[in-house]
């Protein structure tokens, strides 16, 4: 069953793996994308609204458009797949059978497949997911984890190494105490340890002699340390950026260093949350 993303709600923890309808202010440029997509032209044969997201579903899930197939093109499928239209055999009523039978159509012998196979459909499903990889700061584990232990065991250290995950502290003044948000320390109880095949990730970080900003900043472990300050930006934003990475290249040398592929641990986290406040404030001092 295709399952949408809730109305006005895209970026809820368990609407990132579905698929988007197009509803709301951007559905204009998604019916120019489709007429483009399918070299349609617009006075002739333009595409109203609901078919716009209608289309839009089947190509998101890499379904035929059978709009510019003859009837007797229409007709040939319905027989090949042995599919008989309920109403009749007019071009409308093939089109509408067939895509019937696509979003019909189950496939029961997954876990027959070769495993290769099955990790790459993994990495197939979780890189269609947001551009930015990054996740929301509650996200649920993908349905395709939940569908048996094996497929659990496969897909979870893919989905964990392939996305971005983040996680959201506060520096108190009086160091180096740090807190851990709530939503937080819930999504690292249940990654337990999953947190060990997570590559990418994104720190949070309020500082209490800062208040009015929250630095992001994105660590990639197998690629160059990126730093991105959120506004209002500062004249000294560059300084401070070059400050963290600094603090961190030991860190980041010392964990890449480790045997295996598991690489981060839950106490790393506030190992660089630490580094972080010190390149963002040079008079931060932490006891060991």
């Amino acid at each position: 069953m295709v399952q949408y993303k809730d109305e006005g709600q895209t970026e809820g923890r368990g609407n990132y793996w579905k698929l988007w309808t197009g509803n709301g202010h951007v559905l204009r440029y998604l019916m120019g994308m489709m007429e483009s997509y399918l070299s349609l032209d617009r006075e002739n044969h333009g595409i109203r609204k609901v078919e716009a997201c209608h289309l839009y579903s089947r190509m998101q899930r890499g379904l035929m458009y059978y709009g510019k197939c003859s009837t007797e093109e229409l007709r040939r499928f319905c027989e090949q797949r042995k599919i008989e239209p309920v109403k009749g055999h007019k071009q409308r009523d093939l089109r509408i059978a067939l895509e019937r039978a696509d979003d019909d159509e189950t496939f029961g012998r997954f876990e027959e497949l070769p495993t290769e196979v099955r990790l790459q459909i993994y990495k197939q499903f979780f890189s269609s997911f947001d551009d930015s990889r990054t996740l929301p700061q509650k996200p649920t584990e993908p349905p395709i984890s939940r569908v048996s232990r094996r497929t659990r065991r496969e897909s979870l250290p893919l989905f964990y190494a392939g996305m971005r995950f983040p996680f959201a502290y506060f520096v108190e003044n009086s160091l180096p105490s740090i807190r851990t948000a709530r939503r937080s320390q819930l999504l690292l109880h249940k990654m337990n340890a999953n947190v060990a095949h997570v590559r990418s990730l994104e720190l949070l970080i309020r500082l209490a002699w800062d208040p009015t900003n929250t630095y992001k900043i994105c660590v990639d472990l197998f690629e160059e340390t990126r730093v991105v300050i959120t506004e209002p930006a500062t004249d000294n934003t560059s300084a401070q950026a070059t400050r963290v990475k600094k603090e961190f290249q030991p860190i980041l040398e010392e964990i890449m260093a480790r045997k295996g592929a598991k690489k981060l641990k839950q106490e790393d986290l506030l190992v660089l949350v630490k580094a972080a406040a010190k390149g963002l404030q040079n008079r931060v001092v932490f006891d060991d």
